[in-house]
């Protein structure tokens, strides 16, 4: 149905460039920008090239800033757009929704109101595509836009995915008796053809579902849990056995919802010829769906390696290797340090405005690997890194590196500073640092920034601090607790986020399964789709990394959840 929408799409985006300027002022006062002027073109382009996902970003970054100017409300139009053409529904609702606060009176109201209903149909949520639709029929008299939600109201009337009552329960917010009536009218067709939904039965009503088990078939399934034996090395064995109590801990909170079950197996290995055996046994059982496994970078290349000769998906849930997923059929979830460089260099681009960046990294760390990728990247992307400073881990010092970062650039000129760290230990020098010189601009970190005793101890409260992280859990949520009960039932040691791995990552094998009915030549789909974990989102690329961290503020004694960042892996 969505390819069928691309002409009016098209047509859409003409006509916001047209109109934009006039029609934002038409909401509340507005400053011009030339700025936000060129991005709204440049987006637009990337946009009827197929970019959608950067179009998405550049869009949602123009709705968003402040003051307003005159492309906010064509920006919130278009990136709704972006996200339902780049398969991100929930996307669309969270920048929609705001729109229809903010633009009561807005002539793109009925266009948002058809979006809404494009990303709830997206999300399978039929009830909810209806009512919007036919909110927004019931509120234009427009006859494009009427042919359009009619249309779409017809296509799923026909589907077969609405029963009567449930029709029925949609039209009841429908503001006017004229567009009820349109809307039986087309029932009535159905009728003819002998094809109108089916009421259920008085007697015996069907449970009503949750919002998500339509996606889901009953089925039963296996997942091979397969990690390496660290016996003789007592530090790495008790990551490993983190892991797999977290793993363990997610089957048995996940066990019958949604109308599945998963069963676990697992099996360890010392040695390649072991692992061989393993993979080919498992493989040829296709009572299992997936592999689950490999802790480290070395055992799990091992582990990819024995497992490419065979159609079965292997999700690694710690491993941060770069060349880990060069085979197909593999779905790496901790986002490699490369990759989380060019997600930041995206967020302060795309989401900070960030025109001029300075980088500071410690040598010889997995921190470096950010810093280096951050700098190809924003230089990409079009921004200017006046300088980037090395410093040995550990230093407690950093007086000559933040005095080289002064000189190298203008007194404030920079917009951002790009930290990466790999020890909580460093965060006291950088703040140190930054006080000595008098550096006043945004910190961008990443690494082992999440350490809020630290941060408490050493950042000033008038300093403006973000940071990507790949854990951050709600542990008010009702999940968590779940997870948090189960796992304190089994294991006397404090909830690790080894653990947290683990869990996040069967829960994710056991998601796809579910919506794959069991069937393991239908879960490569179902693993690229966008999966909300206790400790961060997986949003999986094309080339199976996950691309997603969580973007953290620290202010006021407290870290808190800015949303999610995301970049386009390469």
């Amino acid at each position: 149905m969505l390819a069928a929408l691309r002409t009016l799409i098209y047509a859409g985006a003409i006509a916001l460039v047209i109109c934009g300027y006039t029609c934002a002022l038409a909401q509340d006062a507005v400053t011009y920008s030339e700025e936000a002027e060129e991005a709204f073109d440049l987006a637009l382009i990337s946009f009827e090239n197929g970019d959608f996902e950067k179009a998405s970003r550049v869009f949602s970054r123009l709705a968003k800033a402040t003051p307003m100017h005159q492309k906010t409300s064509a920006s919130y139009i278009m990136g709704a757009r972006s996200f339902l053409e780049d398969a991100y529904p929930k996307r669309a609702i969270d920048l929609l929704t705001p729109f229809f606060i903010k633009f009561p009176n807005s002539m793109y109201q009925i266009e948002a109101t058809i979006l809404y209903g494009d990303a709830q149909l997206q999300l399978e949520q039929y009830r909810e595509a209806l009512k919007s639709y036919a909110i927004g029929l019931s509120l234009t008299t427009n006859e494009k836009h009427r042919d359009a939600i009619r249309g779409r109201i017809r296509s799923l009337l026909f589907s077969g995915n609405l029963d009567t009552p449930t029709i029925e329960a949609a039209l009841e917010d429908v503001p006017d008796d004229r567009t009820r009536e349109e809307i039986e009218v087309m029932l009535s067709s159905l009728v003819k053809k002998n094809t109108r939904p089916k009421t259920k039965p008085a007697e015996t009503p069907e449970p009503k579902k949750s919002q998500v088990v339509e996606d889901f078939t009953a089925s039963s399934f296996k997942i091979a849990i397969v990690l390496p034996d660290f016996s003789g090395d007592a530090a790495r064995q008790a990551i490993v056995d983190d892991v797999r109590l977290g793993m363990l801990t997610a089957f048995e909170t996940y066990q019958g919802k949604n109308q599945c079950i998963a069963e676990p197996v697992v099996y360890t290995f010392e040695t390649e010829d072991t692992l061989n055996a393993l993979i080919e046994a498992i493989a040829g059982d296709d009572t299992f769906i997936a592999i689950a496994g490999g802790i480290f970078s070395n055992d799990s290349k091992q582990l990819v390696k024995a497992a490419q000769p065979y159609s079965i998906p292997v999700v690694l849930p710690t491993a941060t290797g770069e060349e880990l997923t060069v085979h197909d059929g593999v779905y790496q979830l901790n986002v490699p340090f490369r990759e989380r460089g060019r997600v930041m260099a995206e967020y302060a681009f795309y989401e900070m405005g960030a025109q001029r960046a300075a980088v500071l990294a410690p040598l010889e760390s997995f921190a470096r690997l950010m810093a280096e990728e951050f700098k190809a990247h924003a230089r990409k992307l079009g921004m200017s890194v006046e300088i980037v400073t090395w410093y040995t881990p550990g230093d407690d010092d950093l007086s000559r590196q933040f005095f080289s970062l002064r000189s190298g650039i203008y007194t404030d000129s920079i917009d951002v500073l790009f930290a990466p760290i790999a020890s909580p230990a460093d965060i006291a020098a950088i703040m140190d640092g930054i006080e000595t010189v008098g550096l006043r601009c945004k910190i961008l970190g990443a690494g082992d920034w999440n350490y809020p005793d630290s941060l408490r101890t050493h950042v000033p409260s008038r300093q403006v601090l973000l940071f990507g992280s790949e854990l951050y859990c709600d542990t008010t949520s009702e999940a968590y607790r779940a997870f948090e009960k189960v796992y304190e039932s089994k294991s006397a040691q404090e909830l690790s986020r080894h653990a947290l791995f683990g869990y996040d990552a069967v829960n994710f094998v056991i998601d796809a399964g579910c919506r794959s009915q069991g069937q393991r030549n239908l879960m490569s789909r179902q693993l690229r789709k966008e999966y909300r974990g206790l400790r961060a989102p997986i949003i999986v690329s094309g080339e199976g990394r996950n691309s997603a961290l969580n973007i953290l503020r620290y202010t006021n004694g407290r870290v808190s959840l800015v949303g999610t960042a995301s970049g386009k892996a390469q």
